[in-house]
């Protein structure tokens, strides 16, 4: 009986030895991934910054393609009084400045 004891208790210390490794190997791992974790959130917060330039970018060219909306009404409205004026000229022969 105390021999078999002995032989279990030889295993058990086999045993307990490799959970050691196994644990050694964890700790390992572990401090890697919280390595790795803190650049993850070093890039994290990079992007959050550049995000939000992206974001203020966004917004100036949302005001500029307002502007350029306005401005093509404009050039529209200029293109329609020249057409006219080209039409008047043929149809009249007078000039939009011309004296009557």
């Amino acid at each position: 009986m105390l021999k078999y004891l002995k032989v279990v208790l030889r295993y058990f210390k086999v045993v307990l030895r490799y959970f050691k490794v196994v644990l050694r190997y964890f700790k390992v791992v572990l401090r890697y991934f919280k390595v790795v974790l803190r650049y993850f959130k070093v890039v994290l917060k990079y992007f959050k910054v550049v995000l939000r330039y992206f974001k203020v970018v966004l917004r100036y060219f949302k005001v500029v393609l307002r502007y350029f909306k306005v401005v093509l009404k404009y050039f529209k409205v200029v293109l329609r009084y020249f057409k006219l004026c080209r039409t008047a000229i043929k149809y009249t022969g007078a000039t939009p400045n011309s004296p009557p």
